[in-house]
């Protein structure tokens, strides 16, 4: 942590690792898939997952990551507010 008490990026994504494991499926099957970024590039399959373990946590399952990704994928500002609203769940 920072001295101001805020995970660090590298930080954030070791927790994330830590609590996808068990919603990841196997490396073969996602290995070349693409999941869509809104006004940016695709990033790979296996980090969305990553940002959706900590984007359910926060705010439900009611959207599957398939969902998400049909509607547009996530906005790099709504990544940053998932890393922002964890980092306050987790110093609670």
């Amino acid at each position: 942590m920072s001295k101001d008490g805020k995970m660090t990026w590298d930080e954030f994504w070791a927790e994330v690792e830590k609590n996808a494991d068990a919603q990841r499926p196997s490396a073969a099957s996602c290995s070349t898939r693409r999941f869509p970024m809104q006004r940016g590039p695709d990033i790979d399959w296996t980090t969305a997952e990553k940002i959706y373990v900590m984007y359910s946590a926060l705010y439900g399952t009611q959207q599957s990551l398939e969902r998400l990704a049909q509607r547009g994928g996530f906005g790099w500002q709504e990544v940053e507010a998932i890393q922002a609203q964890y980092n306050r769940r987790i110093r609670r």
